[in-house]
């Protein structure tokens, strides 16, 4: 394939020291269709390299002093920017959130770089030698230098401050590395070209956990490479011409194999996955460093390689020679197996990149990496189709995910090919021609695959309208005992259970799954996840909250108690108040409706709204009275002599115009009509006499200790504004429940559970023209309100805090107050407290 780019570096002129073109090669095209392009580098100048981690662009420094981008997947815009840094650089890293750059050399101090901005961020000039080392954790938070000076220093990221004293190992460093988990560092030093070493020190403490170990080195004129890691931080590599060294990091024992090669040149080695590539003179083998055995196929160049670099995912491989950069892929040299950017799920294979996008919720961006994935391959492979096809139905776009499953069938007739054409042709509602098609995944499917092929043909029933077939089915599933599927089973069962508005089936069947699905799961479950957008993360917790906003929104406290019990019986007891903690607040948050707030006894260490257990909802009473009628309407008419108009109408807005009560982050912004105390005092042990503004005297009982001397960081309030406005007849009395429950399974791409609200306005518009009637009606309406805060109700108790926050004071009893006093009447007003 000969390949022709002309590329323009931005800013740089004709005679810019580091021009770069693409320059005209003939490439080897492997079996499976790999790409290489070559970039063009004057002179023998880049001295290192390092890879952004979504593996689209990477870094080079120079002798010269030039820190570059270029792009690893376009070849029309190879050259991104360009920085000078005025002094020749030895070493450049990138943080592994993709925000710094570091980079050091022989001006001797380190420099970290914004990839936004392009500007210095840090700069250190602790080292009295230059730079020859540089690599940054991969939680991003710290980087470590090494330098001639004969130590290693860890650096903060962000503020530039050395975290602990500076590493001796004795001799001038040539590379370090931090482990995967940042807990270790691996430092290799040299003493002349043929005494090198590796040490391993605690990142931490500075402890040294390895004191320097000395590496067989065939070769007696170049020094050992930097470390590199095993994927899981149990292993450590270093290399020399013809040489793999591995060292257990437990064990410190050292072990190595010899590889093949003739020549005698500058080695690399990077790990990627269960890989090394190593590279010495002009090519780069693969070696599994579990069995030690070369893997795939030797990439060859025609000039030696200085250094190399491998992407985050595996999917790309760097090469620095004399005069250029080449870009590989390595789908075709490696096998797939060992490309840690492949997942081999069940039934199918998936990038790392798309996988990880479909579980955060992008299922358009999911869609263009597997698009992007596609046309990067001159033969793309049957699992990206297939996939893609899965990705694009879920969009809705089944027409387009027919036509991809027929390219994917045609490469291969595949169970997950056949699959995405039966989900295809469902989204499209052929159900009947979707069922019938599904019997042809026996046909080519490996016999460890029947068991999860048959839960598939069950869930095609289910989203096909069949759900008692569907259920039956995954019930005799069950019955067969199978230990290795069960959890799938009752996970599969769970979830169709709740989709058809069971939540009480759905939590007993979930309560007893062993192995819950997570994000992180790659088994048969992470495989239904994509072939119908169902998600299995934390079903259980949804399963037990449906229970309870059903049991809620049919008004029996009691129920939500008894089924929280249930919930949290299992769990150990430190976190079952966090359990139905986050439960609670959910259905607050959702309804916007307290009547949860009504109890009496301990609060929760979550927030002193919630209770400690959720057992105090089997006798918990809120006492709310509306007044009859005739004595409404009396009350109505002594109140148009002591409230105007204007300020019946503030009241009157205030409270149905206010917005519902939600959490956030287990705070609770509460509206609620408030009452100052004045004064307060101790009539004996726990009780409490207050001096109140509107409600006149209160008693109330609790055990925690109040301010005596500051009452006014105290304050009575009435929550129930829900309460006022359902009953005042603001919203329609037909309606059977303020929480309606969607169960609606609906088509594939919205085959997600959904429980909505519905927010009716607050005040209904009334198109009769204004006048002096409507005006007397809504006086009348308002009026109609502040009668009914006359009558007693349930207050809460809350003490101020410094930051201007407040707290529940858990009362031993219910706190029944009078009502509003005919003083208070005219200063009625709704406010948000924010309540820890």
């Amino acid at each position: 394939m000969i390949l022709h780019v002309h590329v323009v570096v931005p800013g740089a002129t004709d005679n810019h020291p580091i021009i770069s073109k693409i320059k005209t090669i003939t490439s080897v095209r492997s079996t499976m269709g790999t790409k290489p392009f070559e970039i063009v580098y004057p002179n023998q100048n880049i001295t290192s390299i390092s890879f952004h981690p979504d593996g689209t662009y990477f870094v080079t420094g120079d002798r010269s002093g030039f820190l570059q981008q270029w792009s690893a997947i376009d070849r029309l815009q190879v050259s991104l920017w360009t920085m000078d840094t005025k002094e020749q650089i030895n070493a450049v890293a990138v943080s592994a959130d993709g925000q710094w750059i570091a980079s050091g050399g022989t001006g001797k101090k380190v420099t970290i770089w914004s990839t936004v901005t392009r500007e210095r961020v840090v700069e250190i000039a602790e080292h009295t030698g230059a730079i020859h080392a540089l690599d940054i954790s991969n939680d991003s938070e710290r980087f470590a230098s090494g330098s001639a000076d004969n130590t290693v220093r860890i650096f903060d990221i962000a503020s530039g401050s050395r975290v602990i004293p500076p590493l001796q190992p004795g001799y001038t460093v040539v590379g370090v590395k931090f482990s995967p988990d940042a807990s270790q560092i691996a430092i290799t030093t040299t003493y002349s070209s043929s005494s090198s070493f590796v040490s391993v020190y605690n990142a931490s403490s500075g402890n040294c956990n390895l004191s320097c170990t000395s590496i067989q080195n065939v070769s007696r004129r170049l020094p050992i490479t930097l470390p590199v890691w095993s994927f899981d931080g149990k292993q450590i590599f270093v290399a020399s011409p013809g040489n793999i060294t591995c060292i257990d990091s437990f064990t410190h024992s050292m072990s190595a194999w010899g590889i093949h090669d003739n020549d005698n040149r500058r080695v690399s080695i990077m790990t990627s996955g269960k890989s090394i590539a190593y590279s010495n003179g002009s090519s780069v083998s693969f070696w599994d460093y579990s069995s030690r055995e070369q893997i795939g196929q030797t990439i060859n160049h025609a000039t030696p390689i200085d250094c190399l670099a491998i992407s985050h995912d595996g999917r790309r491989l760097v090469c620095v020679h004399y005069g250029g950069i080449t870009v590989h892929s390595l789908e075709g040299f490696i096998p797939e197996d060992y490309l840690p950017g492949i997942l081999c799920l069940p039934l199918m294979r998936v990038s790392a990149t798309a996988l990880k996008s479909w579980v955060q919720g992008d299922p358009m961006e999911t869609e263009a990496i597997l698009s992007d994935e596609i046309a990067q391959r001159s033969t793309p492979t049957h699992d990206a189709l297939a996939v893609c096809a899965l990705i694009r139905t879920h969009l809705g776009e089944w027409e387009t995910a027919l036509d991809t499953t027929e390219m994917s069938l045609r490469i291969k007739s595949s169970p997950i090919g056949q699959i995405a054409r039966s989900i295809a042709l469902v989204s499209g509602g052929k159900q009947d021609v979707a069922l019938d098609e599904m019997d042809f995944v026996f046909c080519d499917c490996n016999p460890s695959d029947i068991k999860l092929l048959l839960v598939i043909k069950s869930m095609l029933l289910f989203v096909c309208n069949k759900r008692k077939q569907a259920i039956s089915r995954i019930h005799r599933f069950i019955d067969d005992c199978d230990e290795r599927m069960n959890d799938i089973y009752l996970q599969v069962l769970g979830m169709m259970y709740l989709k058809q508005g069971d939540y009480g089936n759905a939590a007993q069947t979930l309560g007893i799954v062993k192995n819950p699905f997570t994000a992180e799961d790659r088994g048969p479950l992470a495989s239904l996840f994509i072939i119908f957008n169902w998600n299995f993360e934390n079903l259980k917790s949804i399963a037990w909250q449906r229970a309870c906003e059903r049991s809620y929104a049919t008004g029996s406290m009691k129920e939500v108690g008894d089924t929280l019990l249930k919930m949290v019986t299992p769990l150990p007891e430190n976190e079952k108040e966090r359990a139905h903690g986050d439960i609670l607040q959910e259905i607050i948050t959702r309804s916007g409706e307290v009547t949860l707030l009504a109890w009496t006894g301990k609060s929760s260490t979550c927030n002193s709204c919630l209770p400690s257990s959720p057992a105090v909802y089997a006798q918990t009473q809120l006492t709310l009275l509306p007044p009859e009628k005739d004595e409404l309407d009396k009350r109505i008419a002594k109140l148009r002599g002591i409230v105007p108009l204007p300020d019946a109408l503030m009241a009157y807005g205030s409270v149905t115009c206010s917005q519902p009560a939600r959490f956030a982050r287990f705070r609770l912004l509460l509206p609620c009509i408030n009452f100052r105390v004045k004064t307060l005092k101790k009539e004996q042990e726990n009780v409490y006499h207050a001096e109140t503004v509107g409600l006149g005297d209160v008693e109330f009982t609790t055990a925690d200790s109040l301010p005596l001397k500051q009452p006014r960081k105290l304050i009575f309030v009435n929550p129930w504004i829900h309460h006022l406005r359902k009953w005042h007849g603001d919203r329609d009395e037909d309606k059977e429940s303020d929480v309606e429950l969607d169960t609606h399974v609906g088509s594939i791409p919205d085959a997600d559970i959904n429980v909505g609200l519905v927010h009716e306005p607050m005040i209904e518009e009334d198109p009769t023209p204004p006048s002096r009637t409507l005006d007397v009606d809504i006086h009348t309406r308002a009026l109609e309100l502040i009668a009914r805060l006359e009558q007693p109700f349930s207050a809460l108790l809350l003490l101020k805090q410094p930051d201007g926050a407040y707290k529940r004071v858990a009362a031993d009893n219910e706190i029944v107050v009078r009502g509003i006093e005919d003083d208070a009447l005219k200063d009625i007003r709704v406010e948000f407290l924010e309540v820890l």
